[in-house]
């Protein structure tokens, strides 16, 4: 099974966007949430829109929006601007030690390809506080 996800935002014309389903099936007892680069548009699973509280019935915020099914209520996945911070503000903080495991891990990473420049990837964006080994590795 091909298991590539499209991210929201892909300039790759005519490509369709990261479904609710596509997200489900990566996880089913997981909140799954990509984001594209711009950190402008992302599509989440129905295990991270529950817990972020957003429902079929949810409104769209001003200045956002979730993409809904063709029935026009149900969640679709994809959400852009200010409906995707509504997801992201219910994550849980990326900071201390899960941070640092983070930033190591993906350093050893691309180390291991023989990548010896990386920036930080608006990992400081997400983060309530500044972690030291993101600055120092």
């Amino acid at each position: 099974m091909d298991r590539r996800l499209r991210l929201p935002g892909a300039e790759t014309e005519g490509a369709a966007h990261t479904t609710i389903e596509e997200l489900d099936s990566v996880s089913a007892d997981r909140a799954v949430l990509i984001v594209d680069s711009s950190g402008h548009l992302g599509a989440a699973n129905s295990v991270a829109f529950k817990a972020a509280g957003i429902f079929a019935a949810t409104p769209d915020p001003v200045g956002g929006s979730f993409a809904r099914k063709a029935d026009g209520t149900s969640l679709a996945g994809p959400m852009e601007e200010t409906a995707l911070n509504a997801v992201r503000e219910k994550r849980p903080p990326f900071t201390g030690t899960l941070a640092d495991q983070v930033a190591t891990g993906a350093s050893d990473l691309w180390a291991s390809y023989g990548q010896t420049t990386a920036m930080e990837l608006r990992a400081s964006a997400w983060a309530t506080t500044t972690s030291p080994s993101c600055a120092t590795r």
